[in-house]
């Protein structure tokens, strides 16, 4: 879901989590975004000690290469509903930061669901399956579950790409 203060990754962090993730504020209303500082503070305290990921919503591919460029995430999180990774998106990405990881969300449910993962597993570290709801911009954060059937089905799918569960938990 996202940190939103410089506190609570300190706590993360004492409890043994490997992987924080920052909802960046870009304009879409998302639910649990930060502003550029807030994310920037937080990634700074962060430091080495876990993988930062960023997660942004975007139209297009600007301001995922402009903010992947201000604030060296280890791994980007794609998760709006309109504008998704590419093949060239992510040759630009590992040329603009070498060893980024791409983690794409793929919205459930989703009819096309089954193919989308085939595809993003081809080009992208991770997945993220999580739930949507048509009232929000991202994916994820819906409030809402999604059939684990369709999960494990996915998983199953795409392996070794890593999948994350995730979708009212």
């Amino acid at each position: 879901t996202g940190v939103q203060t410089c506190a609570l990754p300190i706590l993360c962090l004492d409890a043994g989590v490997d992987h924080i993730g920052v909802a960046l504020d870009t304009g879409f209303s998302c639910p649990r975004e930060v502003d550029y500082q807030t994310c920037k503070d937080i990634f700074n305290l962060i430091g080495n000690k876990a993988k930062k990921v960023l997660i942004i919503v975007s139209l297009d591919e600007g301001p995922v290469l402009e903010y992947v460029s201000k604030l060296h995430p280890d791994i980007i999180h794609i998760c709006g509903n309109e504008y998704r990774s590419s093949p060239e998106l992510v040759d630009k990405l590992r040329k603009l930061q070498p060893g980024i990881e791409i983690m794409q969300a793929i919205g459930l449910p989703n009819e096309h669901a089954f193919e989308e993962a085939i595809y993003f597993a081809k080009f992208c570290d991770y997945l993220i399956l999580d739930s949507v709801n048509p009232t929000i911009t991202s994916i994820g954060v819906a409030g809402m579950t999604h059939s684990w059937d369709d999960d494990k089905k996915i998983v199953d799918l795409v392996k070794p790409t890593k999948v994350i569960m995730a979708g009212g938990l």
